[in-house]
């Protein structure tokens, strides 16, 4: 049951028989912060509720929800949705860390399914470059769909415009994104 963190805090102070004011003066907190988190009118940070919690002799316990990486599908549907060029490039590293740490036998369900369009070409054409690009580092065939002409650019683009970084992005693009008209250095697809 997941519960907000003034209901987890109310029923701490009550198993312990405290009153607002009484864990108030053991956790060195105005009384009036402590209504205001049971009331959930202020949600408190992690420290200051584990603070809480451990003045009312309770422990916080954090669980995290089993994790699946995003698809290429999935971040085509986000790269559509963001407008701004730099947090898409940003999306698109998460997913190539993701992509990293995935294990091998569950990486070709992530690039399989065709993305929807993002209406942009050079978006779009990411998406082809990041297909071929990740299903040759893992040994995997690169679905059919990277190959369509719409995953391919007439004029060259170099995602990261500054002039000092465009000769090394001719010079060190991978080959799945150069064919594609996509000049960008290969260090800049290791972290944003």
């Amino acid at each position: 049951m997941d519960l907000a963190a003034g209901d987890l805090l109310r029923a701490a102070r009550w198993s312990a028989g405290l009153t607002q004011r009484d864990l108030a003066a053991k956790a060195s907190v105005p009384q009036p912060t402590i209504a205001a988190i049971e009331s959930g009118r202020r949600q408190p940070g992690v420290g200051l509720l584990v603070r809480l919690l451990g003045a009312a002799g309770a422990r916080l316990t954090l669980e995290s929800a089993e994790h699946r990486s995003l698809t290429l599908a999935e971040l085509g549907g986000h790269l559509a949705r963001t407008q701004d060029d730099s947090t898409r490039f940003r999306l698109v590293i998460e997913f190539l860390d993701e992509f990293r740490a995935t294990p091998e036998s569950l990486r070709a369900s992530l690039v399989a399914q065709r993305p929807a369009s993002t209406n942009s070409l050079r978006w779009d054409a990411m998406l082809g470059a990041l297909a071929e690009h990740c299903a040759f580092h893992s040994g995997l065939s690169c679905p059919d769909w990277a190959f369509e002409p719409r995953r391919y650019l007439a004029r060259s683009w170099y995602p990261t415009n500054l002039p000092s970084v465009r000769a090394t992005a001719v010079a060190s693009s991978p080959a799945a994104f150069r064919i594609r008209g996509i000049f960008i250095d290969d260090a800049e697809l290791e972290s944003a």
